[in-house]
């Protein structure tokens, strides 16, 4: 029989489905929030998720700067010989914890803003914890899930603190819900950024390349835009970017396909179990409709436009593709638009 450390092929597929179970109910009483108490809430939250992973052990540490020195506190820890999260104060802990492995167990980095908030610690006292990556993926997920929770407390806290209420009015927990996902979004265009497009392409090959499914993507370059800043200036160039992220974002409506702003004047458009043909009627729709928009009219009269470029990979999602192999491809097609003239697609199979 082999132990807990090696498990069979056959059993990956059950536990990984018992691992997104744990997410759903663990989401579930996120979204509910009827407990009296936060480290109630918290609890129930961990539960679900040490029982997928099988771990006995939960900690949650939190990266805290005090007088003008950063270090590693721990604020949370669940053990499930009592089921209880208890409130550790926080309480410091020694400066090589960084660094230090977890013994049978992994430490997924949590970041928020931008910045490094701190790290969820998934521990087994009996034996050694191996995971694989797709599993590795939602052990992120719940990471970022009990960050989350922890960070919508102290929102809380601060709001009753700054107000002196005991309760919330309406705009305050639409403020709590939207306040963990900001990380996601490009603050100029609304659209989702770079770190969403990089958890999510990930993710979404993984999943195509077990089902085989296709995949296009799209590299968007705005022809000569610093052109376009330095005749109208910064403020002008970023209503033109909002006005082409929204361009972009009405000419994709299915549920999963997303655009992201990849960079400056440069967008990535994400379109799942998408063919060859449905790519590039997306493409014709994108350029036709910013070519018909006006973005500016100069002090003379005279309507100003721009264009776009756009490279278009699309291939069946293997077991050996990372995201890096359809962005180089989609990156090599757009240089390809640009040296042919400008305002046009370039298609090609992975």
């Amino acid at each position: 029989m082999p132990n807990s450390s090696t498990r069979l092929p056959h059993d990956i597929p059950e536990q990984y489905a018992g691992m997104v179970g744990a997410l759903n109910s663990a989401l579930e009483v996120f979204c509910s929030y009827k407990e009296k108490t936060f480290d109630e809430l918290l609890a129930r939250i961990l539960r679900p998720i040490a029982e997928a992973m099988e771990v006995d052990r939960i900690f949650i540490d939190r990266q805290i700067e005090r007088d003008g020195e950063i270090g590693l506190f721990r604020i949370y820890q669940w053990d499930e010989t009592n089921g209880v999260c208890e409130n550790k104060g926080p309480q410091i802990l020694p400066a090589d914890e960084f660094d230090r492995k977890p013994a049978n167990g992994v430490r997924i980095p949590v970041f928020a803003h931008d910045k490094h908030w701190g790290y969820v610690v998934f521990v087994c006292r009996k034996d050694e914890k191996r995971f694989d990556e797709d599993q590795m993926s939602l052990i992120r997920s719940y990471a970022l899930l009990c960050a989350s929770a922890i960070m919508r407390n102290d929102l809380e806290l601060e709001i009753i603190r700054q107000n002196e209420i005991n309760v919330l009015n309406e705009n305050d927990i639409h403020r709590l819900e939207t306040e963990s996902e900001k990380i996601y979004y490009d603050p100029l265009t609304g659209i989702y950024n770079r770190r969403f497009f990089d958890e999510r392409l990930s993710r979404l090959i993984s999943t195509l390349s077990r089902s085989g499914g296709i995949l296009s993507f799209m590299m968007i370059d705005i022809d000569n835009f610093k052109s376009y800043n330095d005749s109208f200036g910064h403020a002008a160039g970023d209503e033109c970017l909002k006005t082409i992220a929204q361009i972009f974002s009405q000419n994709t409506a299915r549920t999963d396909d997303f655009v992201v702003r990849y960079g400056g004047d440069e967008f990535a458009v994400v379109l799942p179990n998408t063919e060859e043909s449905g790519a590039r009627l997306i493409a014709e729709k994108i350029l036709r409709n910013l070519n018909s928009h006006v973005m500016h009219i100069d002090k003379s009269g005279v309507e100003c436009k721009v264009t776009a470029s756009i490279g278009i990979a699309t291939g069946k999602v293997r077991p050996r593709h990372r995201p890096d192999d359809f962005i180089l491809r989609a990156d090599e097609l757009l240089y390809k638009s640009k040296q042919t003239g400008r305002n046009r697609y370039t298609f090609g199979d992975m």
